[in-house]
């Protein structure tokens, strides 16, 4: 019958299989290593190799973040830097609101007056450090150089002298305190609409520099804090007395010398102004799309040592160009695709930056814009001093080159 014959052509089957299997005729499945055609011929390989040459075009361009811009306001006494802080505060009111009260009351006199500073970068070694008040002229403005503040910060006019201590210098977190000066010395003159300004300088037992908080960004600007007194209403005339603060309408401070446009054939990152460098760059298409990339490193030769406050440590950022409007250009600034090299203050070794994530985000091409493109700022840009400067493409063998580790493609065995 038809169920017999193909019972029959089953068991014929499976007899066959269980001979072949007596013979050893198999595939073992679990030990891929035994097919040569589906296995990697050789272990993994890491190459290191150091390329010249991949810079192809360079600029730096200086001003994106001013002094007034600034989140920080700096003294300076040093040999290299020169500088001033100058303040203006809004206009003082003439009344003032008692809680609960809606009738404002006439200030008549001020008994006292607080200054408050915020130190945010100091050189912890200086010693007998002071800061010195003096008036400036109600109208100072960006239009103020070094050489025209500098005259009213001569010793006969200093309004007040204020000696910092030792705890406030050795803080590890930014450090606020607030003085009390003369009351008189820090009334709005006449003719000044309310306003006054103040400008700032230090004196130690040796060149220093100090970064004070400022109005934009920091949080912690100068401020100056006037205790007032009024008279309310006709009868019975309570005396009030209140405190009016005031933080700064503009702040900025003044320098000598002021950077300036580097050589020819020379790069600049950081200080204020602020200098960014952008780099254009062309890495050969292989090391990108056939090999994995461990590390690279671009590696900066200084022209000269590195600068700024003295013992500050700095960071120069690299991010990768998205769209290429030179100094202005769109970078992605997400940190997974950021390099960072660490710079302190006299370096002259190089400055290596880890740029091993954006040689690996250019792998994807809608991330590309071409030529590619590394624009180098500093990562405090416009909240410190230091600076970096090195030679630029043209420079021969001091010229900006990169270190890369990768592995080789896979090179696939044959039966």
């Amino acid at each position: 019958s038809m169920r017999m014959a193909g019972t029959s052509v089953w068991r014929s089957m499976l007899a066959a299989l269980a001979a072949a299997a007596l013979l050893g005729c198999r595939e073992d499945i679990a030990a891929p290593g035994q097919c040569p055609s589906l296995c990697p011929s050789a272990d993994v390989e890491l190459v290191d190799t150091t390329l010249t040459g991949v810079v192809v075009s360079d600029t730096s361009v200086r001003g994106f973040v001013v002094p007034h811009e600034a989140a920080i306001l700096v003294a300076s006494t040093l040999d290299s830097l020169k500088s001033l802080v100058l303040v203006r505060f809004p206009p003082l009111d003439t009344v003032f609101r008692v809680s609960g009260d809606t009738t404002p009351v006439r200030i008549g006199s001020y008994d006292s007056v607080t200054v408050e500073l915020t130190m945010r970068q100091r050189d912890t070694a200086a010693k007998d450090l002071r800061v010195l008040l003096v008036r400036l002229p109600a109208g100072t403005d960006t239009t103020a150089t070094y050489a025209t503040a500098l005259p009213f910060f001569a010793d006969s006019l200093i309004v007040d002298s204020i000696v910092v201590a030792d705890s406030v210098l050795a803080a590890t977190l930014h450090q606020s305190w607030a003085e009390s000066v003369a009351v008189a010395r820090l009334l709005p003159q006449a003719g000044d609409s309310g306003k006054v300004a103040l400008g700032i300088a230090i004196r130690a037992a040796s060149p220093t520099a100090v970064s004070f908080g400022a109005l934009d960004l920091s949080g912690a600007p100068p401020r100056i804090t006037y205790w007032a007194w009024g008279v309310r209403g006709a009868a019975p005339n309570d005396t009030l007395r209140q405190a009016i603060s005031r933080s700064p309408a503009f702040d900025t401070f003044v320098m000598t010398p002021v950077p300036g446009a580097p050589p020819a054939g020379v790069l600049q990152v950081g200080n204020l102004p602020s200098a960014r460098t952008l780099l254009r760059v062309d890495i050969p298409r292989r090391l990108l799309d056939s090999t994995s990339v461990v590390r690279g490193t671009l590696v900066l030769t200084l022209t000269r040592p590195a600068t700024g406050r003295p013992g500050e440590v700095f960071d120069v950022e690299a991010r990768p160009v998205i769209r290429d409007f030179g100094g202005k250009s769109i970078t992605a600034s997400d940190t997974v695709v950021t390099g960072l090299g660490q710079v302190t203050v006299g370096q002259t070794g190089p400055v290596e930056i880890e740029i091993g994530r954006i040689l690996r985000f250019w792998r994807n091409p809608a991330a590309d814009s071409l030529p590619r493109a590394i624009l180098l700022r500093s990562r405090l840009e416009g909240a410190a001093l230091g600076e970096v400067t090195f030679a630029g493409r043209t420079a021969g063998v001091a010229a900006p080159l990169l270190q890369l580790t990768f592995v080789r493609p896979y090179a696939f065995g044959v039966p």
